[in-house]
């Protein structure tokens, strides 16, 4: 396992304990990172304005972890799955103490939640499949057993789902119910006392929500196995062979691709409501959609048509987005010159990701004139609304291979990014490709530069090279 953080050996005596209380606070709240088991676990830091109730980072993914180990004692098939996804992608188990949000109504997927792009908010490479799941600060606060069906659910649940590309070709309430008899299996293997409160609930919402539907079906197809709804513990093994008969049944009656095309048909009602009222964040939502091919196909040119409605309207968001669109040319015609207005629009409000953007025109030249005294300003202006963690552990984790394949191009840009935003690590990492020629061609004059920029903020290793 490796982690990203601080080690306080010692601290009481080398600090004081008044130091090396706030040292201590600072271990177990800063980003962390470990591989385990061959999946990433990844520690968000705990939130500025919390209340003090939050689990803290660093004993979140501790729980993680154990959570993995016990599936991999009592739930060996848990694990196989788990194996199987990573031969498709990376496997990533996020514990974020700010999720969900506060004043965020989120009651179906409070504990956690599956979502497969997380990593293009920082990745925009979308080839092969990601495979990540994002713990909240009340899934993390559940028994270690709980926790462990949790995971089950997300992972074997809607991973396997996802890697099967049947996720978006399934009723909601189908893929749910698939996920939840997974998690049924869990309990079982976990030898969890199946009469407790939160087992009855739990035997409750899978019988008479999730898989009502289901449990319909085998009454009128199957009722001989009926019974099987009637064990303490029943077969879900068997109940997982029925399910792919009720899909198939549900396929060869259109009743998927009635739903699927009434949902369809909702959501186009919905969008030329939205393109009636025309209210400037609906219709961002709209264009985001369609880049991320959510309930639609991937369309960039269709949604920078709605950027460009939603940027008539002032919308910073969506003048950023449209911006990255003209500078790289996608779903519109590449116009540095229309981009820089878009960067510059956005960044006079407030827009953290388009100072730096204009910082990276400067620096390079691209679209304006080359003045690396205001590309310094810009990234100066860009640096306190952008988080540069991120950006340094996915770098370290492409770097070493970590649960990604490696891939020290990608690397180098991460670490590139954080870099110019002040992250004395990145800087120190950075310096060290150019050094060696790694992903990037070899520059010793410019290696030496950044790292000794790392020094100079008192980075260790940088000071020691």
């Amino acid at each position: 396992m490796r982690l990203i953080g601080l080690f306080l050996l010692g601290c009481f005596v080398l600090f004081g304990a008044g130091q090396a209380n706030a040292q201590a606070k600072f271990y177990q709240c800063d980003n962390k990172m470990y591989l385990h088991l061959d999946v990433v676990i990844l520690g968000f830091p705990c939130p500025q304005n919390g209340n003090g109730s939050e689990v803290s980072t660093q004993v979140g993914v501790d729980r993680i972890i154990a959570a993995l180990d016990l599936l991999a004692q009592q739930s060996p098939d848990s694990l196989n799955t788990i194996k199987r996804l990573k031969k498709a992608g990376p496997v990533i188990i996020i514990y974020d103490p700010s999720y969900p949000p506060k004043g965020q109504n989120l009651t179906s997927i409070q504990q956690a939640l599956f979502l497969p792009t997380f990593v293009e908010k920082f990745d925009q490479d979308k080839t092969g499949k990601k495979f990540t799941v994002i713990v909240g600060h009340n899934g993390i606060k559940q028994s270690l057993q709980t926790l462990a069906a949790v995971l089950v659910h997300e992972l074997m649940g809607h991973g396997t789902q996802h890697l099967e590309d049947r996720i978006l070709a399934m009723r909601t309430l189908d893929v749910e119910c698939e996920a939840w008899l997974l998690e049924e299996q869990v309990y079982q293997d976990l030898s969890v006392d199946k009469l407790s409160r939160d087992m009855v609930l739990f035997r409750q919402n899978l019988e008479q929500i999730h898989c009502s539907d289901f449990i319909h079906y085998m009454r009128n197809r199957v009722p001989d196995q009926v019974s099987l709804w009637d064990e303490k513990d029943p077969d879900v093994t068997k109940l997982l062979n029925i399910f792919k008969g009720f899909l198939k049944a549900q396929h060869a009656k259109g009743i998927i691709s009635t739903a699927l095309a009434a949902a369809q048909k909702q959501r186009a009602t919905a969008i030329q409501k939205v393109a009636r009222k025309g209210h400037p964040n609906d219709l961002f939502n709209i264009g985001k959609m369609y880049m991320a091919g959510i309930g639609e196909q991937v369309n960039p040119v269709e949604a920078a048509v709605w950027y460009e409605k939603s940027a008539v309207k002032k919308h910073s968001g969506a003048e950023l987005a449209l911006a990255q669109m003209y500078e790289n040319g996608q779903g519109v015609k590449r116009n540095l010159k229309r981009a820089v207005d878009l960067y510059v629009r956005a960044a006079k409000q407030g827009e953290a990701e388009a100072f730096y953007a204009l910082g990276v025109m400067f620096e390079l030249g691209r679209g304006v004139k080359k003045d690396l005294k205001k590309s310094q300003a810009l990234y100066a202006r860009a640096r306190p609304g952008v988080d540069t963690s991120p950006l340094v552990t996915f770098g370290i984790m492409y770097n070493d291979g970590t649960g990604f394949v490696q891939n020290v191009k990608k690397a180098h840009r991460f670490f590139l990014k954080a870099a110019r935003l002040g992250h004395k690590a990145a800087q120190f990492e950075l310096g060290l490709l150019l050094e060696q020629g790694l992903g990037v061609a070899k520059d010793i004059t410019l290696a030496a530069s950044w790292i000794k920029k790392s020094a100079a903020q008192g980075y260790a290793p940088a000071q020691r090279h």
